[in-house]
Protein backbone atom coordinates (compact mmCIF):
# COMPACT_ATOMS: atom_id res chain seq x y z
CA UNK A 1 0.00 0.00 0.00
CA UNK A 2 1.06 3.60 -0.75
CA UNK A 3 1.04 5.99 1.73
CA UNK A 4 0.39 9.15 0.89
CA UNK A 5 2.87 11.20 3.26
CA UNK A 6 5.62 9.25 1.16
CA UNK A 7 4.14 10.59 -2.40
CA UNK A 8 5.57 13.75 -4.13
CA UNK A 9 3.90 17.06 -3.01
CA UNK A 10 2.69 17.54 -6.47
CA UNK A 11 0.34 14.29 -6.50
CA UNK A 12 -0.38 14.08 -3.38
CA UNK A 13 -2.37 17.91 -4.15
CA UNK A 14 -4.06 16.36 -7.02
CA UNK A 15 -5.23 13.46 -5.24
CA UNK A 16 -6.98 15.47 -2.19
CA UNK A 17 -8.76 17.66 -4.86
CA UNK A 18 -10.02 14.72 -7.00
CA UNK A 19 -11.14 13.17 -3.10
CA UNK A 20 -12.81 16.75 -2.46
CA UNK A 21 -14.86 16.68 -5.79
CA UNK A 22 -15.98 13.32 -5.25
CA UNK A 23 -17.09 14.25 -1.53
CA UNK A 24 -18.95 17.53 -3.09
CA UNK A 25 -20.46 15.63 -6.13
CA UNK A 26 -21.78 12.94 -3.07
CA UNK A 27 -22.84 15.20 -0.64
CA UNK A 28 -24.98 17.33 -3.50
CA UNK A 29 -26.94 14.02 -5.09
CA UNK A 30 -27.43 12.16 -1.76
CA UNK A 31 -30.91 12.33 -0.27
CA UNK A 32 -29.58 12.86 2.87
CA UNK A 33 -28.27 15.91 2.33
CA UNK A 34 -32.20 17.24 2.25
CA UNK A 35 -34.12 17.44 5.51
CA UNK A 36 -37.50 15.28 4.78
CA UNK A 37 -38.37 14.55 8.15
CA UNK A 38 -40.61 18.27 7.97
CA UNK A 39 -42.74 17.00 5.41
CA UNK A 40 -46.05 15.37 5.46
CA UNK A 41 -46.03 11.40 6.46
CA UNK A 42 -47.27 10.32 2.91
CA UNK A 43 -45.23 12.00 1.09
CA UNK A 44 -42.32 10.87 3.51
CA UNK A 45 -43.87 7.05 2.67
CA UNK A 46 -44.04 8.35 -1.18
CA UNK A 47 -40.31 9.14 -1.16
CA UNK A 48 -39.29 5.97 0.55
CA UNK A 49 -41.38 3.40 -1.68
CA UNK A 50 -41.02 5.16 -5.14
CA UNK A 51 -37.71 7.59 -5.11
CA UNK A 52 -35.65 6.42 -2.40
CA UNK A 53 -33.27 5.78 -5.35
CA UNK A 54 -33.61 9.52 -6.80
CA UNK A 55 -31.15 12.72 -5.12
CA UNK A 56 -33.59 15.37 -4.10
CA UNK A 57 -32.19 18.55 -4.68
CA UNK A 58 -34.70 20.91 -3.04
CA UNK A 59 -37.88 21.26 -1.48
CA UNK A 60 -39.73 25.02 -1.47
CA UNK A 61 -43.42 25.06 0.05
CA UNK A 62 -45.41 22.27 -1.78
CA UNK A 63 -42.77 21.23 -4.72
CA UNK A 64 -39.48 18.24 -4.43
CA UNK A 65 -37.24 19.14 -7.01
CA UNK A 66 -34.95 15.98 -7.82
CA UNK A 67 -31.01 16.32 -9.35
CA UNK A 68 -31.92 15.25 -12.46
CA UNK A 69 -34.92 17.48 -13.42
CA UNK A 70 -37.89 15.82 -12.40
CA UNK A 71 -40.34 17.26 -9.40
CA UNK A 72 -43.21 16.15 -7.03
CA UNK A 73 -46.67 18.93 -5.80
CA UNK A 74 -47.97 18.05 -2.89
CA UNK A 75 -50.65 18.73 -0.65
CA UNK A 76 -49.18 20.16 2.53
CA UNK A 77 -51.92 19.31 4.74
CA UNK A 78 -52.57 15.74 3.57
CA UNK A 79 -49.31 14.92 1.55
CA UNK A 80 -50.78 13.44 -1.02
CA UNK A 81 -49.16 14.46 -3.87
CA UNK A 82 -51.15 16.54 -6.83
CA UNK A 83 -49.02 16.32 -9.57
CA UNK A 84 -45.49 14.46 -10.86
CA UNK A 85 -43.32 15.48 -13.30
CA UNK A 86 -40.56 12.83 -15.05
CA UNK A 87 -39.15 14.16 -17.23
CA UNK A 88 -35.71 12.34 -17.17
CA UNK A 89 -35.97 9.64 -14.81
CA UNK A 90 -37.98 6.91 -15.45
CA UNK A 91 -41.03 5.90 -13.83
CA UNK A 92 -41.82 4.48 -10.45
CA UNK A 93 -42.81 0.54 -10.48
CA UNK A 94 -45.23 -0.90 -8.58
CA UNK A 95 -48.59 -0.33 -7.31
CA UNK A 96 -51.16 2.72 -8.86
CA UNK A 97 -47.78 3.79 -10.86
CA UNK A 98 -47.64 0.45 -12.90
CA UNK A 99 -50.93 0.65 -13.96
CA UNK A 100 -50.68 3.87 -15.11
CA UNK A 101 -47.68 2.60 -17.34
CA UNK A 102 -49.96 0.09 -18.27
CA UNK A 103 -52.58 2.17 -19.73
CA UNK A 104 -50.13 4.50 -21.21
CA UNK A 105 -48.29 1.12 -23.34
CA UNK A 106 -45.26 2.20 -24.78
CA UNK A 107 -45.10 5.74 -24.71
CA UNK A 108 -43.12 7.48 -22.29
CA UNK A 109 -45.32 9.45 -19.34
CA UNK A 110 -44.45 12.67 -18.81
CA UNK A 111 -46.98 13.94 -16.29
CA UNK A 112 -49.30 12.69 -13.97
CA UNK A 113 -52.03 15.26 -12.59
CA UNK A 114 -54.41 13.86 -9.97
CA UNK A 115 -58.35 14.57 -10.29
CA UNK A 116 -61.30 14.21 -8.76
CA UNK A 117 -62.45 11.61 -11.19
CA UNK A 118 -58.51 9.68 -10.97
CA UNK A 119 -55.33 10.86 -12.87
CA UNK A 120 -54.80 13.35 -16.10
CA UNK A 121 -51.56 11.68 -17.66
CA UNK A 122 -49.55 13.36 -20.18
CA UNK A 123 -47.39 11.67 -22.39
CA UNK A 124 -44.42 12.44 -24.08
CA UNK A 125 -45.59 12.88 -27.67
CA UNK A 126 -48.08 15.57 -25.89
CA UNK A 127 -51.11 13.15 -25.86
CA UNK A 128 -53.37 13.27 -23.30
CA UNK A 129 -54.98 10.42 -21.20
CA UNK A 130 -57.86 10.00 -18.44
CA UNK A 131 -57.17 7.52 -16.06
CA UNK A 132 -59.53 6.47 -13.35
CA UNK A 133 -58.50 6.64 -9.75
CA UNK A 134 -56.91 2.84 -9.84
CA UNK A 135 -54.52 4.40 -13.09
CA UNK A 136 -56.49 1.85 -15.18
CA UNK A 137 -58.03 3.87 -18.38
CA UNK A 138 -61.57 5.52 -18.02
CA UNK A 139 -64.55 3.94 -19.70
CA UNK A 140 -66.54 6.41 -21.44
CA UNK A 141 -69.79 7.85 -19.84
CA UNK A 142 -72.70 6.62 -21.28
CA UNK A 143 -75.65 8.64 -20.80
CA UNK A 144 -78.62 6.19 -20.22
CA UNK A 145 -82.09 8.26 -20.25
CA UNK A 146 -85.59 6.77 -19.51
CA UNK A 147 -87.96 6.80 -22.25
CA UNK A 148 -90.22 8.71 -19.67
CA UNK A 149 -87.61 11.42 -19.13
CA UNK A 150 -87.22 11.60 -23.16
CA UNK A 151 -90.98 11.87 -23.47
CA UNK A 152 -91.29 14.72 -20.51
CA UNK A 153 -88.36 16.41 -22.30
CA UNK A 154 -90.61 16.82 -25.39
CA UNK A 155 -92.99 18.89 -23.70
CA UNK A 156 -96.83 19.23 -24.62
CA UNK A 157 -96.16 18.70 -28.36
CA UNK A 158 -95.27 14.83 -27.08
CA UNK A 159 -98.84 14.58 -25.69
CA UNK A 160 -100.13 15.70 -29.10
CA UNK A 161 -98.51 12.85 -31.12
CA UNK A 162 -99.47 10.24 -28.74
CA UNK A 163 -103.08 10.89 -29.59
CA UNK A 164 -102.48 11.12 -32.93
CA UNK A 165 -100.24 7.09 -32.72
CA UNK A 166 -103.73 6.08 -31.36
CA UNK A 167 -105.97 7.06 -34.05
CA UNK A 168 -103.53 5.78 -36.59
CA UNK A 169 -103.04 2.49 -34.83
CA UNK A 170 -107.00 2.47 -34.49
CA UNK A 171 -107.58 3.57 -38.21
CA UNK A 172 -105.63 0.53 -39.46
CA UNK A 173 -106.36 -1.83 -37.77
CA UNK A 174 -109.63 -1.20 -38.24
CA UNK A 175 -109.29 -0.67 -42.04
CA UNK A 176 -107.60 -3.90 -41.92
CA UNK A 177 -110.33 -5.99 -40.63
CA UNK A 178 -112.64 -4.50 -43.10
CA UNK A 179 -110.39 -4.85 -46.03
CA UNK A 180 -109.10 -8.58 -45.58
CA UNK A 181 -113.23 -9.16 -44.98
CA UNK A 182 -114.56 -7.47 -47.94
CA UNK A 183 -111.73 -9.66 -49.80
CA UNK A 184 -112.93 -12.98 -48.81
CA UNK A 185 -115.29 -14.67 -50.92
CA UNK A 186 -116.20 -17.95 -52.09
CA UNK A 187 -114.65 -19.25 -55.77
CA UNK A 188 -117.20 -21.00 -56.66
CA UNK A 189 -119.22 -18.26 -55.75
CA UNK A 190 -119.53 -16.67 -59.44
CA UNK A 191 -120.13 -20.60 -61.06
CA UNK A 192 -123.29 -20.53 -58.96
CA UNK A 193 -124.59 -17.19 -59.76
CA UNK A 194 -124.38 -18.72 -63.38
CA UNK A 195 -125.97 -21.60 -63.01
CA UNK A 196 -128.76 -19.63 -60.99
CA UNK A 197 -129.40 -17.32 -63.88
CA UNK A 198 -129.16 -20.05 -66.48
CA UNK A 199 -131.47 -21.28 -65.18
CA UNK A 200 -133.58 -18.21 -64.36
CA UNK A 201 -133.44 -18.89 -60.76
CA UNK A 202 -133.07 -14.93 -60.30
CA UNK A 203 -134.44 -15.38 -56.43
CA UNK A 204 -132.36 -17.95 -55.68
CA UNK A 205 -129.16 -15.93 -56.97
CA UNK A 206 -130.28 -12.64 -55.51
CA UNK A 207 -130.39 -14.60 -52.03
CA UNK A 208 -126.81 -15.81 -52.59
CA UNK A 209 -125.86 -12.39 -52.93
CA UNK A 210 -127.26 -11.92 -49.97
CA UNK A 211 -125.87 -14.10 -47.53
CA UNK A 212 -122.60 -13.51 -49.00
CA UNK A 213 -122.14 -9.81 -47.97
CA UNK A 214 -119.58 -8.72 -49.76
CA UNK A 215 -118.75 -5.61 -52.01
CA UNK A 216 -118.57 -7.85 -54.99
CA UNK A 217 -121.46 -9.96 -54.07
CA UNK A 218 -123.66 -6.78 -53.95
CA UNK A 219 -122.42 -4.89 -56.87
CA UNK A 220 -123.58 -8.59 -58.78
CA UNK A 221 -126.89 -8.12 -56.48
CA UNK A 222 -127.84 -4.94 -58.03
CA UNK A 223 -126.73 -6.31 -61.76
CA UNK A 224 -129.19 -9.27 -60.98
CA UNK A 225 -132.33 -6.70 -60.18
CA UNK A 226 -131.74 -4.98 -63.66
CA UNK A 227 -131.90 -8.05 -65.23
CA UNK A 228 -134.51 -6.77 -67.76
CA UNK A 229 -133.01 -3.59 -68.69
CA UNK A 230 -131.09 -2.70 -71.25
CA UNK A 231 -127.49 -3.75 -71.04
CA UNK A 232 -125.60 -0.16 -70.41
CA UNK A 233 -128.27 0.95 -67.57
CA UNK A 234 -126.85 -2.73 -65.82
CA UNK A 235 -123.65 -1.61 -66.40
CA UNK A 236 -124.02 1.38 -65.02
CA UNK A 237 -126.03 0.43 -62.21
CA UNK A 238 -122.99 -2.09 -61.19
CA UNK A 239 -120.40 0.94 -61.51
CA UNK A 240 -122.39 2.97 -59.39
CA UNK A 241 -122.47 0.18 -56.45
CA UNK A 242 -118.57 -0.15 -56.57
CA UNK A 243 -117.73 3.37 -56.42
CA UNK A 244 -119.79 3.27 -53.19
CA UNK A 245 -118.36 -0.02 -51.87
CA UNK A 246 -115.12 1.76 -52.67
CA UNK A 247 -115.77 4.86 -50.75
CA UNK A 248 -116.66 2.89 -47.72
CA UNK A 249 -113.13 0.89 -48.25
CA UNK A 250 -111.19 4.18 -48.13
CA UNK A 251 -112.89 5.60 -45.09
CA UNK A 252 -110.67 7.33 -42.39
CA UNK A 253 -107.74 6.66 -45.27
CA UNK A 254 -107.57 10.46 -45.44
CA UNK A 255 -107.34 10.34 -41.74
CA UNK A 256 -104.31 7.78 -41.86
CA UNK A 257 -102.55 10.08 -44.55
CA UNK A 258 -102.68 13.14 -42.62
CA UNK A 259 -101.19 11.56 -39.81
CA UNK A 260 -98.26 10.40 -41.98
CA UNK A 261 -97.63 13.72 -43.21
CA UNK A 262 -98.55 16.21 -40.13
CA UNK A 263 -96.59 13.87 -37.41
CA UNK A 264 -93.47 14.62 -38.70
CA UNK A 265 -94.47 18.33 -39.04
CA UNK A 266 -95.72 18.39 -35.66
CA UNK A 267 -92.52 17.26 -33.89
CA UNK A 268 -90.21 19.54 -36.71
CA UNK A 269 -92.04 22.31 -34.83
CA UNK A 270 -91.31 20.79 -31.36
CA UNK A 271 -87.70 21.11 -32.20
CA UNK A 272 -87.96 24.52 -33.72
CA UNK A 273 -89.47 25.62 -29.97
CA UNK A 274 -87.03 23.91 -28.50
CA UNK A 275 -83.95 25.96 -30.10
CA UNK A 276 -85.39 29.29 -29.77
CA UNK A 277 -85.77 28.32 -26.25
CA UNK A 278 -82.24 27.37 -26.28
CA UNK A 279 -81.00 30.41 -27.77
CA UNK A 280 -83.46 32.58 -25.40
CA UNK A 281 -81.21 30.79 -22.09
CA UNK A 282 -78.04 31.66 -23.98
CA UNK A 283 -79.05 35.14 -24.68
CA UNK A 284 -79.77 35.11 -21.27
CA UNK A 285 -76.14 34.31 -19.52
CA UNK A 286 -74.66 37.58 -18.63
CA UNK A 287 -71.33 36.27 -18.58
CA UNK A 288 -70.96 35.78 -22.18
CA UNK A 289 -69.52 31.74 -21.36
CA UNK A 290 -71.48 28.98 -22.62
CA UNK A 291 -70.91 25.53 -21.44
CA UNK A 292 -70.64 22.78 -24.11
CA UNK A 293 -72.58 20.23 -21.84
CA UNK A 294 -75.27 23.08 -21.25
CA UNK A 295 -75.59 23.41 -25.29
CA UNK A 296 -76.05 19.69 -26.08
CA UNK A 297 -78.75 19.31 -23.54
CA UNK A 298 -81.30 21.33 -24.74
CA UNK A 299 -80.65 20.50 -28.02
CA UNK A 300 -80.67 16.77 -27.79
CA UNK A 301 -84.21 17.88 -25.35
CA UNK A 302 -85.29 19.64 -28.67
CA UNK A 303 -84.71 16.81 -31.07
CA UNK A 304 -86.69 14.59 -29.34
CA UNK A 305 -90.32 15.68 -30.67
CA UNK A 306 -88.62 15.21 -33.93
CA UNK A 307 -88.16 11.46 -33.22
CA UNK A 308 -91.45 11.54 -31.88
CA UNK A 309 -93.09 12.74 -34.97
CA UNK A 310 -91.27 10.07 -36.83
CA UNK A 311 -91.76 7.24 -34.79
CA UNK A 312 -95.56 8.09 -35.58
CA UNK A 313 -95.44 9.45 -39.16
CA UNK A 314 -93.47 6.69 -40.80
CA UNK A 315 -95.54 3.74 -39.42
CA UNK A 316 -99.07 5.39 -41.31
CA UNK A 317 -97.00 6.30 -44.46
CA UNK A 318 -96.41 2.44 -44.74
CA UNK A 319 -99.94 1.49 -43.08
CA UNK A 320 -101.64 4.14 -45.66
CA UNK A 321 -99.67 3.04 -48.60
CA UNK A 322 -100.47 -1.02 -47.70
CA UNK A 323 -104.18 -0.33 -47.26
CA UNK A 324 -103.90 1.84 -50.61
CA UNK A 325 -102.83 -1.53 -52.40
CA UNK A 326 -104.90 -4.03 -50.88
CA UNK A 327 -108.36 -1.77 -51.80
CA UNK A 328 -106.51 -1.25 -55.69
CA UNK A 329 -106.46 -5.35 -55.57
CA UNK A 330 -109.93 -5.94 -54.28
CA UNK A 331 -111.11 -3.38 -57.04
CA UNK A 332 -109.37 -5.36 -59.94
CA UNK A 333 -111.09 -8.52 -58.44
CA UNK A 334 -114.74 -6.54 -58.24
CA UNK A 335 -113.83 -5.34 -62.02
CA UNK A 336 -112.97 -8.78 -62.94
CA UNK A 337 -116.14 -10.33 -61.37
CA UNK A 338 -118.59 -7.44 -62.91
CA UNK A 339 -117.00 -8.30 -66.41
CA UNK A 340 -117.87 -12.13 -65.40
CA UNK A 341 -121.15 -11.36 -64.59
CA UNK A 342 -121.62 -9.12 -68.08
CA UNK A 343 -121.05 -12.47 -69.95
CA UNK A 344 -123.15 -14.51 -68.11
CA UNK A 345 -125.93 -12.32 -69.24
CA UNK A 346 -124.97 -12.64 -72.39
CA UNK A 347 -125.17 -16.35 -72.30
CA UNK A 348 -128.74 -18.11 -73.97
CA UNK A 349 -130.84 -18.92 -70.87
CA UNK A 350 -131.32 -23.07 -70.68
CA UNK A 351 -134.39 -24.42 -70.78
Amino acid sequence: MIKLFNLPACIKGGLMAVAALLLAFSAQGAPKGVDTSKLPMATQTLLADYFAEVAIETIVDNEIKFANGDRITFNPSTGEWNEIAIYAGEMPVGGLFSNISRSAGDKKVSIITRSDSGFNVVLSNGEMLKLDKNGNAAKPKVLSIGFWDLFQAGGWLMWVLVVLAIIMIFIFVERFLAIRKASQIDKNFMNRIRDFISEGNIEAAIDLCRRTNSPIARMVEKGIERIGRPMSDIQTAIENVANVEVAKLETSLPWLSSIAGGAPMIGFLGTVVGMVQVFIDMSANQSGGIELAQLSAGMYVAMVTTVGGLLVGIPAYFGYNYLVAAIERLVFRMEANSIAFMDILNQPVQK
